[in-house]
């Protein structure tokens, strides 16, 4: 693949000035950054020098597979995690699925306790199951946007996962963060950090907290390079802040803003309809017209299309439509790979006989479809490489797929068009653009290569 001169501006810049590199989706921005990280070797810099940060583990690895140099390449929770070890300042970590078991424990209610009390247990063990990710994440941006001085009441089960860190000696991935950052401004602790870098590169810096680049800047490198696109920031739930993070770039450094506006991901009408929803203008690479379906599918449709011989992703704005319609699916014995309603961790308490009331719960759903657990469990495991999935918006983020349906998601156009409230779209109930929701549609729109649907789902 060669560079655009968009990408060549930015792998063969020769001055010291930080960069903030804004990429529209599908720009090709690894493949740009690896082809900077290799010119700035090819220039002298020892790869040792160069560290670079990617958001998740799986982006880790990926980019790992791309340079060949002896670059460090890390996730900052990793990073931190080691840098609190060498400073002595090491705890166990742990998931919201360690407290959920912890939790399990130590509320467990007494054969003799009332059946309100029990019934309220089990109801808040579902929750748990069923929204697991959305309390996870309002404990996280509780903590580090009252890391940033930002005062929120504490939310539902905050109190407890507080006894449970206290209890088990532990930290999260945000106090990972907040501890790392605290300890490094004491002038005895910056030889861990001062010095050690002379690159530091962060990818998807619109989706990562400000206390990140507070502690990359005590390194003190020669260089910063934030890329990232702002129109896909779709994590300030987690306390991820796009405009906090450039301006503490710009405040420290001398800071040149270059932009990647070239899609080699999607046909011509895809590019074209996601830049209804971007501040960058996309410029398409492929010469395919592409395929964008102006009216919601039906349900009758998306049977067809779910039975047909083409792939097919179906993106969802949250888990609890994503269970619904795998459960959905279920009943109607379709040939989708299914890991949410029941998961590969069910399956396997369900086949060692461990069924709890949760699982028994979802169970008793749908078993009568198939006649028995074990049929059920058969029919799954049977289409577990199938090329239908349906998955939610968040973690399609950095994908791509052939034939995409959008599940309740909709174009405040197109939902006049057909009459649908305004809670399927980006726009408050007063009318007014949900920026976040609005970066969500635009995350979800970007993912097709070649078709794009749209589809309501109660």
């Amino acid at each position: 693949m060669s560079y655009t001169d968009e990408q060549l501006q930015f792998i063969n810049y020769k001055d010291d000035d930080s960069i903030i590199l804004s990429a529209t989706a599908g720009s090709g921005k690894t493949h740009s950054c690896v082809g900077r990280l290799n010119q700035l070797i090819a220039d002298g810099v020892d790869p040792k020098r160069i560290i670079f940060f990617s958001f998740t583990n799986d982006a880790v690895n990926e980019l790992k597979t791309r340079i060949e140099h002896d670059v460090q390449i890390t996730t900052i929770h990793s990073y931190t995690a080691k840098l609190l070890g060498k400073m002595g300042k090491f705890k166990n970590i742990i998931t919201f699925y360690d407290f959920v078991g912890w939790y399990k424990e130590k509320f467990k209610p007494n054969p003799k306790d009332p059946k309100t009390v029990k019934d309220l247990y089990y109801q808040t063990m579902e929750l748990f199951y069923e929204e697991g990710n959305q309390i996870s994440s309002s404990f996280a941006a509780h903590k580090l946007q009252m890391a940033d001085g930002i005062k929120l009441p504490k939310p539902t089960f905050y109190p407890e996962y507080e006894k449970f860190l206290k209890d088990t000696k532990s930290r999260d991935f945000s106090d990972m963060l907040i501890d790392t950052e605290k300890i490094t401004r004491d002038e005895k602790f910056k030889e861990y950090l001062e010095g050690t870098f002379d690159h530091v590169f962060i990818d998807e810096y619109q989706d990562t907290s400000s206390l990140q680049l507070k502690i990359l800047l005590r390194i003190k490198a020669k260089q910063y390079y934030l890329i990232g696109d702002e129109n896909q920031s779709i994590y300030s739930f987690s306390g991820a802040n796009c405009e906090l993070i450039e301006e503490l770039l710009t405040k420290e450094r001398k800071t040149l803003r270059l932009t990647l506006s070239k899609n080699f991901r999607s046909d011509k009408n895809i590019v074209e309809h996601a830049n209804k929803f971007s501040k960058i203008k996309a410029i398409p690479h492929s010469e395919n017209d592409g395929s964008v379906h102006h009216k919601l599918i039906s349900t009758v449709d998306f049977l067809l299309m779910v039975n047909d011989d083409k792939p097919l992703t179906v993106l969802a704005r949250s888990n609890k439509t994503i269970k619904e319609l795998e459960k959905f699916c279920l009943m109607k014995k379709l040939p989708i790979r299914y890991f949410n309603f029941i998961t590969p961790t069910d399956i396997e308490h369900i086949k060692n006989n461990e069924i709890n009331g949760s699982i028994k719960m979802r169970l008793d759903k749908v078993r009568s479809y198939f006649g028995s657990n074990e049929k059920l469990i058969e029919f799954i495991e049977s289409n577990e490489n199938s090329n239908k999935v349906i998955t939610s918006i968040h973690k399609s983020k950095g994908r791509e797929f052939p034939r995409v349906i959008v599940v309740n998601s909709v174009d405040p156009d197109l939902a006049e068009k057909h009459k649908i409230g305004k809670e399927h779209t980006y726009l408050t109930k007063d009318g007014d653009v949900d920026q976040e929701e609005k970066n969500i549609h635009y995350v979800a729109v970007t993912r097709p290569k070649h078709e794009i649907y749209f589809m309501v789902f109660d």
